[in-house]
């Protein structure tokens, strides 16, 4: 049997120590003592590290808990902070409203002094001793160095030719052909009223066509023959308007367009208001020819519907038919953003509000407000070269 030396003992935590059965050290008594001591010692150390390992324990449990009510606390913070942020975001919605309805009352604040300043014009500039012209089916046709009043006691079915310094028009109708304005200062038609078809080939692609340098206000009026273009303004080379208000008038059905503006003066403001359009290709024109500023203002408006190919179908047509190729229409950029600024005001397209800026067309895009083309047959989409829009 083989004789002990050394007993090895093994501690909790995997460590190892000995007693030395040989030692010579000291009486056996005091060897005992010692190794006794030793054996207390560690076994206190031992301890030790189970009370330390104890404490770490209780320690993290603690954490632990504590963690856990934060994360209850937290919870509950964050419902606090969903409540917040619904909060905020009301405030925010109430901003962006109130922004909208300071927006809408500037466009319609300015848009109203428009037409103001464009009555006060109209009655500045009727004269007492104006005698009024009734027109009649082969006699529609008039002209003077002065200023003219029209008017028709019955509907007339020839062409209208009116030639003026200013030129008043008030309760007229026509129909089956078309109408040719031309004055040097104001046109105001009031209670003006087409009807009937219009043959392209043979009358042209404008039922009605106004040139003039000066203001033109249209007010109270249907065009509703059934042909290509409905109204033309500012088509002849020396024809700039100053301003144009189209107030209260209805536009039937037609091919193309229903209000063409192909040039006016700089800083015009076009103000179409309250009217009704049928269905058509697209409802506005604009061709800025001089490459000058405009504003157009379209204000309680409703369409109809636009052309149901979605290659033209838009609201407002930017055309600009003087570039002859893409080049001179790039250099021209005659509807860049700094030049022309559409504002949109409660107006509909079938029926639904517009409320959303959407430009260009192309399937997807049946709500198209805008889109800008040129002779030259591109399309032009690039924020740089359609104009401002803001609908309020």
């Amino acid at each position: 049997m083989k004789e002990l030396k050394k007993i090895y003992i093994t501690k909790s935590d995997g460590s190892e120590y000995y007693i030395d059965l040989e030692s010579k050290d000291g009486t056996q008594d005091e060897r005992i003592q010692a190794n006794t001591d030793l054996i207390n010692a560690n076994t206190e150390a031992d301890n030790a590290n189970k009370d330390e390992i104890l404490s770490r324990l209780q320690e993290l449990e603690t954490a632990v808990n504590n963690r856990f009510a934060e994360l209850q606390e937290s919870s509950l913070k964050r419902e606090d902070l969903d409540d917040l942020e619904n909060t905020v975001n009301d405030r925010l919605q109430g901003i962006e409203n109130s922004v909208d309805a300071l927006t809408q009352a500037s466009i319609l604040t300015d848009s109203l002094a428009t037409e103001v300043q464009a009555l006060a014009k109209v009655v500045d500039s009727k004269k007492a001793d104006v005698a009024v012209t009734t027109m009649s089916t082969g006699d529609s046709t008039l002209n003077s160095q002065d200023d003219v009043v029209v008017t028709s006691d019955s509907t007339i079915t020839s062409p209208l030719n009116v030639t003026a310094l200013n030129v008043e028009i008030n309760d007229l109708a026509i129909e089956n052909n078309v109408s040719n304005v031309v004055a040097n200062g104001i046109v105001n038609l009031n209670g003006f009223v087409s009807t009937g078809t219009q043959n392209k080939q043979t009358q042209g692609n404008a039922n009605v066509k106004i040139n003039n340098s000066d203001l033109v206000r249209i007010v109270n009026s249907k065009f509703l023959n059934v042909g290509y273009n409905s109204l033309e303004i500012g088509l002849s080379a020396t024809s700039k308007p100053k301003n144009v208000v189209i107030d209260h008038c209805e536009f039937g059905d037609t091919s193309n367009n229903s209000i063409l503006i192909f040039n006016t003066d700089d800083n015009a403001v076009i103000t179409v208001k309250d009217c009704k359009f049928g269905a058509v290709s697209n409802a506005i024109r604009l061709s800025n020819r001089d490459n000058v500023h405009v504003t157009l203002n379209v204000i309680d408006c409703d369409f109809t519907d636009v052309d149901t190919d979605p290659a033209w179908r838009s609201v407002i047509i930017c055309q600009d038919y003087t570039a002859k190729t893409v080049d001179d229409a790039v250099t021209a950029n005659r509807f860049s953003p700094d030049k022309i600024k559409i504002n949109f005001v409660n107006c509909t397209l079938r029926g639904q509000k517009l409320t959303e800026v959407v430009t260009g067309v192309g399937e997807g895009k049946e709500n198209s407000l805008l889109y800008v083309w040129n002779s030259a047959n591109e399309y032009v989409d690039d924020e740089g070269s359609i104009p401002k829009i803001t609908i309020a």
